[in-house]
């Protein structure tokens, strides 16, 4: 998060990185993985607002239709 504020990314939310983890060696998937599994849940998505979002050391990009993208 701290990276991304020093190039000026405005950061939305950020993820208990414990919880990820856990999460992704569970499942067996990355970064964008585990945020579009997140958002495939409509009781997280509608609480999930565009923007930024670090996801363990990535930054994911939510648009206003719940598509993600990887900024860094």
């Amino acid at each position: 998060a701290t990276l991304a504020r020093s190039y000026d990314i405005d950061i939305a939310g950020i993820e208990d990185t414990t919880a990820v983890k856990n999460k992704m060696k569970e499942k067996g998937y990355d970064e964008v993985g585990y945020l579009r599994e997140m958002l495939s849940n409509p009781e997280v998505a509608k609480n999930v607002a565009p923007g930024n979002y670090v996801i363990n050391n990535r930054v994911l990009n939510v648009d206003a239709d719940k598509n993600v993208t990887a900024v860094f």
